[in-house]
């Protein structure tokens, strides 16, 4: 991570495949959650966004379905930002927590996250 913290251009792909080389194991969230630190514009992959954004993915997913599942993600967020709703999110959010310093991205995560 310290040599990719200053790097906006590092993938989730870059991060997972690493975490996969060395743990045998696809953290899909994990690697989402390191992009995220590193680049903040970048949203967030887990359980409570899977199922805010009804996506589906298995219950030991590959790396190229967590890739996908990221892009898709990506997308959601991509297309969102154009959307009323987004603007009304964000005002609220902004309205509650001033100057907060936070993304966009992690503003929708929070909101995202706390949805019932």
């Amino acid at each position: 991570m310290e040599n990719h913290k200053h790097n906006a251009k590092t993938s989730f792909k870059e991060i997972l495949t690493f975490l996969s080389s060395i743990q045998d194991t696809t953290e899909a969230s994990f690697a989402s959650k390191m992009l995220s630190i590193i680049n903040p514009d970048m949203p967030v992959l887990d359980s409570k966004v899977l199922q805010k954004l009804k996506i589906k993915k298995s219950a030991k997913s590959t790396l190229d379905e967590a890739v996908n599942i990221y892009n898709q993600i990506c997308d959601w967020y991509d297309d969102f930002v154009e959307t009323e709703t987004f603007k009304s999110w964000i005002n609220l959010f902004d309205e509650h927590f001033p100057n907060s310093g936070i993304s966009a991205a992690k503003k929708i995560d929070f909101v995202l996250w706390q949805m019932d």
